[in-house]
């Protein structure tokens, strides 16, 4: 578990990754403490402000990187690559807020059938990741907010991973995993960070 300073700096570390890649200026350095070294999987998300509406999200769904290099190429990726978006401008960066969410490992869901599926999930704390064949979706936590019951999410989640069947989670041989996340999220552009009650 990240502390409120650890998130903080997370966050503002990734504007600042951001405003580099924009202003095409140097990266700045993160220090060397040993939790930054932990590898964790990891998201940045842009929101308009203050309308909220989504203008990028970027991560990395398994600790393949360590928290600093996850948070560097996340808050990148997120601003100029998501395919979703025209890259990020300089003149946006006054009506964007920035939000890190730290992923837990994700656990895959033994179930039988889709009661026990659906009832393996906790809305507004569990995250998802959809499998199947070689495509696969991932949901944050927060998507809940937009999608409150089990099936819508688990069907928008199939369209995600980018199946045309809505139903496939149901399916034999789709994976369906769980992981929780701990959000840190600026209230205004370059405000007060706070931690987003996401459940974890």
């Amino acid at each position: 578990m990240l502390s409120p300073e650890q998130g903080t700096f997370l966050v503002k570390q990734a504007r600042k990754v951001i405003e580099s890649q924009i202003n095409k200026k140097t990266v700045p350095e993160f220090p060397c403490d040993d939790w930054l070294s932990l590898k964790r999987g990891l998201f940045v998300t842009l929101h308009t402000f203050p309308e909220k509406e989504l203008r990028g999200c970027i991560g990395f769904s398994e600790p393949c990187f360590s928290i600093k290099d996850a948070t560097m190429r996340a808050a990148v990726a997120a601003a100029v690559e998501d395919p979703r978006f025209a890259p990020l401008k300089n003149s946006e960066l006054g009506k964007t807020v920035v939000e890190v969410s730290v992923l837990t490992l994700p656990q895959k869901i033994e179930a039988s059938d889709e009661k026990e599926i659906l009832e393996s999930i906790t809305p507004k704390v569990d995250g998802l990741i959809l499998e199947r064949n070689n495509s696969s979706g991932l949901f944050l936590p927060q998507v809940w907010d937009e999608l409150p019951e089990r099936k819508e999410f688990l069907e928008q989640l199939c369209l995600k991973a980018g199946l045309s069947d809505t139903d496939a989670w149901r399916a034999e041989g789709t994976k369906v995993y769980k992981f929780s996340v701990q959000a840190f999220e600026e209230r205004t552009p370059c405000g007060v960070v706070a931690a987003k009650d996401v459940g974890a």
